[in-house]
């Protein structure tokens, strides 16, 4: 089974075939779908650590009013550009392969945003100075697993409205 992922689509597909028949052929080609989560059940699925980190950031985009886009395990947290969506951060729960996490989107900044590789340097270098980042692939991770303070959660928000405001002042790339 594989899984193909389609502008925030994810679609399985499965194809049962017989190996070394000369006269194999497929049996059934399915594909459909994975379930999206939404805000509650996302909500749901975290531990007590979880649940106060992420009730903070999704409060801050919906008082932002910053575009969230649902998928079948997290979320994506994206600055609103003329109606085009620029992704700054992804949100995991802890049963998903990433555990509960914040992964950060700079590729993206890069390719949709003018001046965008300053901005993704900027937004980089603060979550390293954070202290509580960690090297996650191309990205940056956050991983969720102890309470983290009013003053952090402070900190982290003012770095992403900071990023938010220097996107929206740069604009998309023409």
């Amino acid at each position: 089974m594989e899984r193909f992922t389609d502008q925030n689509k994810e679609k399985l597909i499965s194809v049962d075939s017989v190996v070394g028949d000369d006269n194999a052929s497929i049996k059934k080609v399915s594909s459909g779908s994975l379930p999206r989560v939404n805000r509650q059940s996302f909500i749901n699925s975290l531990d007590d650590t979880g649940k106060d980190f992420f009730k903070t950031v999704l409060n801050f985009a919906e008082d932002n009013n910053l575009p969230i886009h649902w998928g079948s395990k997290g979320f994506s947290l994206n600055v609103n550009l003329e109606g085009n969506h620029v992704n700054i951060l992804y949100g995991y729960p802890p049963h998903s392969v990433y555990k509960q996490s914040i992964y950060t989107v700079c590729a993206e900044i890069i390719k949709k945003v003018k001046g965008g590789k300053s901005i993704a340097e900027y937004y980089q270098n603060e979550l390293r100075n954070f202290g509580i980042f960690e090297q996650g692939g191309k990205e940056l991770k956050m991983v969720i697993d102890k309470p983290i303070s009013i003053e952090k959660k402070e900190k982290f928000l003012s770095i992403i409205s900071r990023v938010i405001k220097m996107i929206k002042e740069h604009g998309l790339i023409e």
